[in-house]
C-alpha cells in the first residue's frame, strides 16, 4: 500500500512540476523577455510552484495520518496544519529536521517526500540554469555585436 501511495505521489508531483515549468514559460509576458528579467521571473514562479507542491503534499500526509495511520507521530506532534506543513517542507527540502518523530509506514512516505523534493528541486535548478544561461548568452552576444 505504501509503495502504491508513493508511486501515485511521484506521478502526480512529476506531472504537476512538468506542466508548471512549461506553464511558466507560456505565462511570462513579452516585456519580461525585453527587460531581461526572465530568470528572476522564472525564479519567482518556481518558488510559488514549490510552495504549492509542499502544501499539496502536506495535505496528502495529513489525510494519510488522519485516515489510515493515526499513530504515525510522536506526542510532540499536535496534528495542526502548521505541523503538517512544517514536517512536509522539512522533508521536501531534505533538511529532515523536526521536533517530533515519525513512526510506522509514514516513515516511508516521508522518506519518499525527501526524494521527490530533491528531484524536483534539482529539476528546477537545472531549468533555471538553462534559462539564465540563455539570457546571459543573449546579453553577451548583444554586447559583442554593439562593441
Amino acid at each position: 500500500m505504501t509503495v502504491v501511495i508513493l508511486l501515485v505521489m511521484m506521478a502526480g508531483l512529476g506531472l504537476f512540476h512538468h506542466l508548471s515549468l512549461g506553464g511558466l514559460m507560456k505565462l511570462l509576458p513579452a516585456w519580461v523577455y525585453e527587460h531581461r528579467i526572465k530568470p528572476l521571473a522564472i525564479f519567482a514562479g518556481m518558488a510559488i510552484v514549490h510552495f504549492i507542491e509542499i502544501f499539496a503534499l502536506s495535505l496528502v500526509v495529513a489525510a494519510l495520518a488522519r485516515l489510515w495511520w493515526t499513530d504515525s507521530f510522536s506526542p510532540g506532534f499536535d496534528g495542526t496544519a502548521v505541523d503538517y506543513l512544517y514536517l512536509t517542507a522539512s522533508m521536501f527540502t531534505t533538511l529532515g529536521y523536526a521536533d517530533f518523530s515519525v513512526e510506522g509506514p509514514m516513515r516511508i512516505i516521508m522518506a519518499g517526500i525527501s526524494l521527490l523534493g530533491f528531484m524536483t528541486l534539482t529539476w528546477s535548478a537545472t531549468f533555471l540554469y538553462a534559462m539564465c544561461s540563455s539570457a546571459w548568452h543573449e546579453i553577451a552576444e548583444e554586447k559583442v555585436n554593439n562593441d
